[in-house]
């Protein structure tokens, strides 16, 4: 369910945007909460400074957009609990306005301070011209629009269609029914591929004890990203478990792990920044007859998946939003 971020120049003169859509951050109020959350990107990754590689001439009626899911911004590592049916979104796009206390008459009051960095400014012509060129552009002309720290947008409800969001299933997995349960707990915020993480959980729902041969190499993996499906298979088990190797669980016992995606899945399916939703898959095969127990063989999957964030990557995605001109 992605949005769509749309700027545009609705003023009659040209404007120099930072179009970078790292600047798009929202103020959410969840129902119940009385303090309003700020949702938006690590600071590491929020620019500090215009990247001049973003930076576009809007003429008037020009726009750009961009389209993301904004759980990447309103993160949550053990679900979504901003972004829930009944949340008030305000959007905003540049950099939080700086405001100072000064007092007026023995009164406490507050002003906004007008410094750089600014999100968009108002040019003449002759700025326009330069920066066609890749001239070094001229000061601002003294009759300038002023220049804007943030824009705000119109704020909008979130509506029931939002309650199944984090639970739907990829395609390629099944629901399963039977004694264990196998739950993603928690998925990581993590800097780039190299460290991300999932924490896994394989529970014992039903009412007699239960032996299990767990591993993490028998665990795969299914990830819908930017890019799109990707297949994290499990490692081919080529040993024989020793008796020691099984695992009784007890009715309502679990084993819990933590598994590095990167040791699961072919390098490359974390490398671009964004958000990742990952569904695991349980495969034993091994009953443990030789050691003369009965564990469990079958498949196991999750019902809900847990969400990554990669912050940086290796790859990093198109800095500059996309620039619309309306047709004349």
């Amino acid at each position: 369910m992605p949005w769509r971020l749309s700027v545009k120049n609705a003023s009659s003169e040209p404007l120099l945007v930072v179009a970078d859509p790292r600047l798009l951050w929202f103020e959410v109020k969840v129902p119940g909460k009385q303090k309003a959350t700020i949702c938006r990107l690590p600071g590491e990754v929020f620019p500090k400074h215009p990247d001049p590689a973003t930076e576009l001439v809007l003429r008037p009626g020009e726009s750009v957009t961009h389209r993301f899911d904004p759980r990447l911004y309103c993160f949550g590592e053990s679900g979504q609990t901003e972004l829930v049916p009944g949340s008030q979104v305000s959007p905003r796009f540049g950099w939080p306005e700086e405001r100072r206390t000064k007092w007026v008459n023995g009164k406490r009051a507050e002003e906004v301070v007008d410094r750089p960095p600014h999100v968009a400014r108002g040019i003449d012509d002759a700025t326009v011209s330069a920066l066609a060129r890749n001239q070094r552009r001229p000061a601002p002309p003294a009759n300038a629009l002023p220049a804007v720290k943030v824009v705000s947008g119109d704020g909008f409800a979130l509506g029931s269609e939002y309650a199944p969001w984090s639970r739907a299933r990829l395609p390629s997995a099944a629901r399963t029914e039977g004694p264990l349960r196998l739950t993603l707990k928690q998925g990581s915020d993590a800097e780039a591929e190299r460290t991300a993480t999932v924490q896994l959980e394989l529970r014992n729902r039903g009412a007699e004890p239960r032996f299990v041969y767990f591993r993490r190499e028998l665990v795969s993996f299914e990830v819908v990203g930017p890019s799109g499906l990707s297949d994290c298979g499990a490692e081919p088990d080529h040993r024989s478990p020793d008796r020691h190797a099984f695992q009784r669980l007890a009715p309502g016992q679990s084993v819990t792990v933590y598994q590095r995606l990167v040791e699961a899945c072919p390098r490359g399916t974390f490398a671009t920044p964004g958000l990742y939703l990952v569904h695991a898959r349980y495969e034993s095969v091994h009953d443990g007859a030789e050691f003369e127990l009965d564990a469990f063989v079958g498949r196991v999957s999750t019902e809900q998946p847990v969400g990554v964030r990669i912050r940086k990557g290796d790859r990093p995605p198109p800095r500059r939003m996309e620039h619309v001109r309306p047709e004349r």
